[in-house]
């Protein structure tokens, strides 16, 4: 797959260009507690700065659902810019988006203007033609480097494509170049599914699990599987709009879910306990939740894993804010590890949590390949066109 990439453009002198990335970073405290989805921007934004363009650069950053509030701002992540473009003039744009605004930033000489989180207005997720337009009046031409958000029909990824010359970033071009490389490589391939978001990543194990040799679900897609298996899980996440599908897919043997658990008391996270499988019993009371894989799991998923020449992970197996609850995601995460870089063997770990684990346990490094999405990445690997992507396709 090839795009229309920046590269491709052969004057960009002066231009003025609307940046899309993506900063939907971990935070806690009003601290980021990841900033590789930053780093992974920055080559394209000192790409553009050396052709003499002036930026205005846009994100999105949680799940505001279109109110004002502070503790979605882009404010920590401006002043993280500021210190990797040292002496370099930044404008941290808080107003809310209006044709005024829109004009004040248009005739504005100052070489890079950040947005304020883009999802503080409701028209961003509805992909909206006019606010697309209104992003688009204060630019020449458009340029998408967030390829974690690809997947979403969004005004600033999808709807503004319409409305301006768009153009893929480096990192975008990085990610689909190495993603489509590992899509066409017929090999004995690994899946490894977990998180908190069963509406995204059900439909990847769907997907994956007639192409893959195996999928190995834990977190939320392991609950629903456990759910759909006839076991109590007490409190722990779950979405039973998928109960029936999972049920479908308990048949493909392909399909790996846990059979031993961490549980805790769902106010008390402090406090933990171990569960073995059995059927005649509860694996969490109603109070309780699953918040890791035990001992037995983590073996049968390293035996899975053992001799796969694709292995691609997107989410953690616990919860891996709390230390009691990481120990899952960090013995698969050393093991995954230890197989990247090898011969025939490539590595791909995606998503902000996961990062955030891999970084935590000083492993990331150790990957052949980290993109910066989650979804994006297991849809794309899929064989699923994104939305963002699709019109920056050539020859379509």
């Amino acid at each position: 797959m090839k795009l229309y990439s920046i590269k491709d453009v052969k004057d960009l002198k002066g231009k003025k260009v609307f940046l899309r990335v993506d900063w939907n970073v971990a935070m806690k405290n009003n601290k980021i507690l990841e900033p590789y989805r930053i780093e992974r921007t920055i080559p394209t934004i000192k790409y553009l700065l050396r052709r003499n363009c002036q930026l205005i650069i846009a994100s999105h950053l949680g799940r505001p659902e279109g109110r004002r509030q502070k503790k979605y701002s882009l404010a920590p992540i401006v002043r993280v810019l500021k210190k990797d473009l040292p002496g370099q003039a930044i404008k941290f744009v808080t107003d809310r988006l209006n044709e005024s605004t829109a004009r004040s930033i248009k005739h504005s000489s100052i070489k890079i203007i950040v947005l304020e989180n883009l999802r503080f207005d409701e028209a961003e997720e509805k992909n909206s033609r006019r606010f697309a337009e209104l992003l688009a009046s204060m630019a020449d031409i458009y340029v998408n480097d967030a390829f974690a958000v690809c997947h979403r029909k969004a005004a600033s990824v999808s709807a503004i494509t319409k409305c301006l010359p768009s153009f893929s970033g480096l990192n975008m071009d990085q990610e689909v170049d190495f993603l489509s490389r590992a899509i066409n490589q017929k090999s004995y391939a690994v899946a490894i599914i977990g998180g908190i978001k069963i509406d995204s990543k059900f439909p990847v194990v769907e997907a994956l699990s007639s192409k893959y040799s195996s999928v190995l679900v834990a977190g939320g897609v392991g609950n629903l599987f456990l759910k759909a298996a006839g076991a109590d899980i007490g409190a722990s996440v779950c979405d039973d709009r998928f109960l029936r599908r999972a049920k479908v897919l308990l048949k493909r043997r392909t399909i790996l879910y846990p059979i031993d658990y961490i549980v805790s008391d769902k106010k008390k996270m402090t406090q933990s306990r171990y569960h073995k499988l059995s059927w005649d019993s509860q694996i969490a009371s109603k109070n309780e939740m699953i918040l890791d894989i035990g001992p037995e799991t983590i073996r049968r998923y390293i035996n899975a894993l053992q001799g796969a020449r694709l292995i691609v992970w997107g989410g953690p197996v616990g919860n891996t804010e709390l230390k009691d609850f990481s120990r899952g995601t960090k013995i698969l995460a050393k093991f995954v590890a230890s197989r990247s870089r090898k011969k025939n063997v490539t590595t791909i770990i995606g998503g902000g949590e996961t990062i955030a684990a891999f970084g935590q346990f000083g492993l990331k490094d150790k990957i052949d390949f980290i993109s910066t999405g989650g979804g994006a990445m297991l849809e794309f690997l899929e064989g699923i066109i994104l939305p963002g992507i699709k019109p920056l396709i050539k020859n379509k």
